[in-house]
């Protein structure tokens, strides 16, 4: 496609351009073929990286299958037809000096392994068409309309591809990881992607009170192993929190609790109001208890 035609599209007709990447992530290999005709293929290039990883899951349908698989090519080996037979043809038609062969049972078995494996590769195929949906229908595809919705078509070739590249990288992860249930949060300058907690009794686990009290990760011992290395006002104190969290996850809503615990974190300021503590006082007890049990 001319290029003076895909940045006319860009703002006039997205979902065709998406179509046609949709089309090329799927039927070109980007990694053996380094050739580039057009923008649009640098740009399918990049989804390509992102939407091919994910369709490896797939490859789940084989497992536990390995030593039939060896059978099965030990099989083709033996016959010499290991090259004839192969996956792209569904390992036929198969060659009559086979068929006929004085080892009857040998060749009985390569008829059983073609068919079985056959029935294999189909749902491991079906499996891959339905990630490919998936990955590019509800991933990739909002990704590039918002980076084509973005762009300015004015600008050079590599600016152009460049801009929408990176703006469909970060869209694709965002709207990938909110699917899977994960939020992000900003550590040391990068990203980073977690699984939302569920807010109920029984899946919000007591070391997930303890993470959202000292507002860091790891595991804590139960409360009764953590009392003996604490004093006792801050013992009396970690009881309280324990039983203010308790009752939020009791209580709120995921949305409501979420807003009050940020990435499952205690808002310090809020809380030291609502106990009639002064902030400064809080946060140096808190930092004293992480000291006293090694966070």
């Amino acid at each position: 496609m001319e290029n003076a035609k895909i940045r006319e599209m860009i703002k006039s007709d997205p979902e065709g351009l998406i179509d046609v990447i949709e089309q090329r992530v799927k039927h070109i290999n980007y990694l053996e073929d380094p050739h580039r005709n057009d923008l649009l293929d640098y740009i399918a290039a990049k989804v390509s990286s992102q939407v091919t990883p994910y369709l490896r899951l797939a490859r789940k349908a084989r497992r536990g299958y390995y030593p039939k698989w060896v059978e099965f090519q030990e099989l083709l080996q033996y016959f010499g037809v290991s090259e004839t037979l192969t996956r792209a043809n569904n390992y036929g038609p198969m060659p009559e000096r086979v068929k006929n062969h004085w080892e009857s049972e040998r060749a009985l078995a390569l008829e059983d392994h073609i068919f079985f494996f056959n029935e294999l590769h189909k749902i491991e195929d079906d499996k891959k068409r339905r990630l490919f949906e998936e990955s590019f229908g509800e991933w990739a595809r909002p990704a590039l309309r918002y980076a084509f919705e973005k762009a300015d078509p004015e600008r050079s070739d590599r600016e152009l591809v460049s801009y929408i590249t990176k703006t469909f990288y970060t869209s694709f992860l965002e709207v990938r990881a909110k699917s899977q249930g994960m939020n992000r949060r900003r550590v040391n300058g990068k990203w980073e992607y977690y699984y939302v907690k569920e807010v109920n009794d029984f899946d919000f686990t007591n070391n997930d009170v303890m993470q959202c009290i000292f507002q860091t990760n790891g595991n804590f011992p139960d409360l009764s192993e953590m009392a003996p290395l604490l004093t006792k006002p801050q013992v009396r104190l970690l009881i309280n929190l324990n039983n203010i969290v308790r009752d939020d996850v009791s209580q709120l809503t995921e949305e409501e609790f979420y807003a009050k615990y940020p990435h499952k974190r205690m808002n310090y300021r809020q809380i030291s109001e609502a106990i009639c503590v002064s902030y400064e006082s809080f946060v140096k007890n808190i930092q004293r208890m992480k000291a006293r049990l090694g966070k």
